[in-house]
């Protein structure tokens, strides 16, 4: 079957008008605007891009909104960008994730005809056209509601039963599974079915030419024939996900190929800047390597604001100076003079102080903060899943415990965790 080239936009965790932690309290002004606002400013920009590339078609994979929080503003806001690509014959397919369960979408948001949702795998795969002619099938692979309950005597449905040129499959946040280079695997715990990743891996097998993923952590992963791709949540809301943030902008070539390129579309950055502080530094010296290392990040076009977390090291008169609050106002305010005729952004400045980690990884191996170092840095993987593992044991036969554990865990980064273990550990170990 001949293919003709097309273009769709992935985007997934929108979690539209959601509040971003840990920005400090008494924003005023326009940094409050923003902050408040940065989600939806994200999602027109999503919109207006799918608009102005001639996207085929868009795809959610899921949080695209938080039913808990029940937010007017984030429906109203969907509601009016569905109704904009509908006009523009742009079509949408979404895939509810854990905090937009289908339930969610089925009451108070009234779906413009270009809008499909895809609820699991049994769903049948929907045909995409252009001029008359089947582009490609957009179906769902794998949810965080797999099990094996549907399946037949030799497993899974296949999932080659479909004539498209092109496959799409959706796979969206909360999704149970890791992945180990480009293969898909279960969640070792006794609470989660090992459906979703034989799934996945049945899709691929059959020739699925892009697995869209919703996690929320751009990656992407190569297989034979195609590739599974997560384009990162569009806004970060805390300070463990920097840098810019987006959608991807995948391209679908005449030779079956297909190329993905970021799209930043997030109002508001997170960048996190360390620095090490020598006994004797000056305030002045201070302020003008911290300034230095500011301008060496480069804002993106669409950056509104950057909040910047510092992250100071060493022991000095002047480190030990920013414990006062007014000082450390005063720092920002000289920063902020030396760089703002080069960068035109808001900010808002945070600070954090840390150990010396490179004094301590280059220490005696007998030392203990060197060898808590090490163990984090070889085996944080391994210990992770462990301690995931005997923390949902730890339930035992309580399900109420065993389901508040299972939430955590999922909700948790691994990055996140390790970070909080050398902070924590080498408190007790410098």
């Amino acid at each position: 079957m001949s293919l003709v080239p097309f273009r769709f936009v992935h985007a997934a965790n929108l979690r539209l008008d959601e509040p971003l932690a840990g920005v400090g309290l008494g924003l005023t002004g326009a940094t409050r605007q923003v902050a408040e606002e940065a989600t939806l400013i994200a999602w027109d920009r999503i919109v207006d891009i799918a608009i102005e590339a001639r996207a085929a078609f868009l795809l959610l994979t899921g949080n695209t909104f938080d039913e808990e929080t029940r937010s007017l503003r984030a429906r109203v806001a969907l509601q009016r960008g569905l109704e904009k690509l509908d006009r523009s014959g742009v079509e949408v397919f979404i895939v509810p994730g854990k905090t937009d369960p289908i339930e969610a979408w089925d009451h108070d948001i009234s779906l413009p005809e270009n809008v499909t949702i895809l609820c699991d795998e049994r769903d049948e795969p929907v045909l995409v056209r252009r001029e008359g002619r089947t582009i490609a099938s957009v179906r769902v692979v794998a949810t965080p509601q797999s099990d094996e309950a549907d399946w037949g005597p030799n497993g899974p449905a296949t999932f080659s039963d479909v004539s498209a040129p092109f496959h799409v499959g959706l796979v969206p946040s909360g999704t149970p599974i890791l992945w180990s280079g480009s293969d898909p695997e279960p969640i070792s715990r006794p609470d989660i079915s090992r459906a979703a990743a034989t799934l996945v891996k049945a899709a691929m097998a059959a020739g699925m030419d892009y697995i869209a993923l919703g996690a929320g952590e751009r990656r992407t992963h190569r297989y034979a024939g195609g590739q599974a791709h997560d384009p990162g949540v569009v806004q970060s809301l805390t300070r463990h996900i920097s840098g810019p943030c987006g959608v991807s902008i995948v391209d679908v070539l005449p030779s079956g190929q297909v190329s993905i390129a970021p799209s930043t579309v997030a109002p508001v950055r997170w960048e996190n800047i360390g620095l090490d502080v020598e006994p004797d530094e000056s305030w002045d010296d201070l302020v003008e390597r911290m300034s230095l290392a500011l301008l060496e990040r480069e804002p993106d076009s669409d950056d509104k604001m950057w909040i910047v977390r510092w992250k100071l090291r060493g022991n000095s008169e002047v480190l030990d100076s920013l414990s006062d609050p007014k000082n450390c106002r005063d720092l920002w305010q000289l920063i902020e003079a030396e760089v703002a005729e080069h960068h035109s952004l808001l900010r808002i400045h945070q600070l954090s102080r840390e150990p010396l980690w490179d004094h301590l990884i280059s220490a005696s191996e007998e030392t203990l903060g060197h060898t808590f170092l090490e163990i984090l840095d070889e085996q944080s993987n391994q210990l992770l899943s462990r301690v995931q593992q005997e923390l949902i044991q730890s339930a035992g036969e309580d399900r109420s415990a065993a389901h508040i554990l299972s939430e955590v865990v999922e909700t948790t980064a691994n990055e996140r965790v390790v970070s909080q273990a050398r902070k924590i550990g080498m408190k007790w170990l410098v």
